[in-house]
């Protein structure tokens, strides 16, 4: 059984299979965000937020270890890499955005004034579902 799990077809799989889960929990979850009222709120919001951290936490870990081996100039001129950091690093920015508006009411025009109004946390999960579909379709 340990040797199964070592075997690069089956990591590949297990990799595959996860991301493909938090991806369709990650989408569900931010456009049920953006779009329902306040007054219908996501059933146990706070817990599928921290278990996309976890997640992304983890995914931060795997490419810092993959950034010290490979070297820094090899690690970045995939474009794999590239698309796996921006995405942490959005979903971090956006998670630090919602922790942070929690008190306040943070929001952004700067897309144009006759759109609406959104929350900047969900311009950052909206942005990381994109690469995320993105390093999925790539």
């Amino acid at each position: 059984l340990i040797l199964f799990w070592r075997s690069p077809v089956a990591l590949f799989i297990a990799d595959a299979g996860a991301h493909m889960v938090m991806l369709t929990v990650f989408t569900t979850w931010t456009l049920y965000d953006i779009y329902a009222s306040d007054e219908h709120s996501f059933v146990s919001s706070d817990s599928v937020v921290y278990c996309l951290a976890v997640y992304f936490g983890a995914s931060f870990v795997r490419e810092s270890a993959q950034f010290f081996l490979e070297g820094p100039l090899d690690y970045l001129l995939d474009i794999w890499n590239v698309i796996d950091i921006a995405g942490i690093a959005s979903f971090f920015a956006g998670l630090g955005m919602r922790h942070h508006c929690k008190s306040s009411r943070c929001t952004s025009t700067i897309w144009s004034y006759s759109m609406q109004t959104k929350d900047l946390d969900e311009l950052y999960f909206s942005f990381c579902v994109c690469l995320q579909w993105v390093r999925t379709l790539y």
